[in-house]
């Protein structure tokens, strides 16, 4: 799945991929949502359809701001890993267009944690952006171990994608993410793995949100809460309601 729009009907959803998928990754939870919402699933510079385009948080947020607009200018944003750093903050930088977000294992650490996890992704970059690697094959063999079959599949569909990964660790680490959301009024859900590896700064988003709830599954990692296709589609529903309450 490139990008994909129903009839609008309620709240409009967008779902925004992580780092080295697309869109695709999306597709058994656009599949379920409640039939006749509207759903956009956008691919992110550097990713799917748009792999040409060289990544930056700009660029990004302007993706997410032109799928809104394709579903009428106001949605539930909704982005695991490094799309939930990108929902957050198009709703800091677009409040009146974002009518909430729910970012799931996005709770990227500051700090000497950060620093390290930044050095650490820019070798991974190193690794997977060059040709003839066995990170593709790698990287398939453990969404096929953590994701149920049809997930994994979805997943792998759209394509993995090394390129953009040292750009976007400069630019998970240059961000001030607790000041991006304390700029959004709205809705907020932050969602993480037990396991999760960026867990560690789920309590500094947390204190920045005006209207923040923090959910943690237990026993699932970054990867494995993906596959809750179930929990995830419910979640959706539920927070469509919530901010579909809110004044706009």
């Amino acid at each position: 799945m490139d990008e994909t729009s129903r009839p609008l009907t309620g709240l409009p959803v967008v779902l925004v991929h992580g780092m080295r998928v697309s869109g695709a990754m999306w597709g058994p939870v656009a599949d379920r949502l409640r039939p006749g919402r509207a759903v956009v699933v956008p691919d992110l510079p550097g990713h799917g359809s748009r792999r040409s385009e060289p990544f930056t948080l700009d660029g990004a947020v302007a993706v997410v701001m032109a799928a809104i607009d394709e579903v009428g200018g106001r949605a539930l944003v909704v982005g695991h890993s490094l799309g939930g750093g990108v929902a957050t903050a198009t709703a800091g930088r677009h409040p009146d267009a974002v009518a909430g977000v729910i970012g799931i294992g996005c709770t990227f650490p500051a700090g000497r944690s950060a620093a390290a996890g930044a050095k650490l992704y820019r070798a991974f970059g190193a690794w997977v952006g060059r040709p003839g690697t066995t990170a593709d094959r790698a990287t398939e063999w453990l969404f096929h171990r953590l994701l149920p079959p049809e997930v994994a599949r979805a997943t792998i569909a759209g394509g993995l994608y090394g390129e953009p990964v040292t750009a976007v660790a400069d630019e998970v680490t240059r961000v001030d993410w607790p000041a991006e959301l304390a700029r959004y009024p709205g809705p907020l859900w932050l969602v993480n793995g037990g396991f999760d590896q960026f867990r560690g700064g789920e309590r500094r988003w947390l204190a920045a949100t005006a209207d923040g709830r923090l959910v943690v599954w237990p026993r699932l990692n970054h990867i494995s809460i993906m596959g809750e296709v179930d929990r995830l589609v419910t979640l959706i529903d539920d927070a469509c309601a919530v901010a579909a309450s809110q004044p706009a």
